[in-house]
């Protein structure tokens, strides 16, 4: 089994919605359990994406600006963080460095 790649969400929350140093994310309306294994929960706002470790520690105290600001009613629409940032690490590993050969 492969190990899951590590990503730093707070710092990804932090630095997109801001920080709320008060509160704890467990009590955000945004933190849902995964649907496949109840007893570990993610943020909606960051988002869930296979091969990333995704699950939330709930006992951090410091939380993300959007504490208590659902997700999915923010204007504009807003897309998890995962998709965006997850996408763009597996895109660099996927394109390798091009070589110029020599052809004489």
């Amino acid at each position: 089994m492969e190990k899951p790649k590590a990503v730093d969400k707070m710092k990804l929350m932090r630095s997109e919605y801001g920080n709320n140093p008060l509160v704890r994310c467990r009590d955000c309306c945004n933190c849902q359990k995964i649907p496949h294994d109840l007893r570990q929960f993610y943020c909606i706002a960051f988002g869930l994406m296979d091969g990333y470790d995704c699950t939330w520690n709930l006992e951090k105290l410091g939380g993300c600006g959007l504490f208590n600001r659902p997700f999915h009613n923010l204007r504009p629409r807003h897309v998890p963080l995962i998709e965006i940032y997850g996408k763009q690490k597996a895109a660099k590993a996927a394109t390798p460095d091009l070589i110029q050969t020599s052809m004489f």
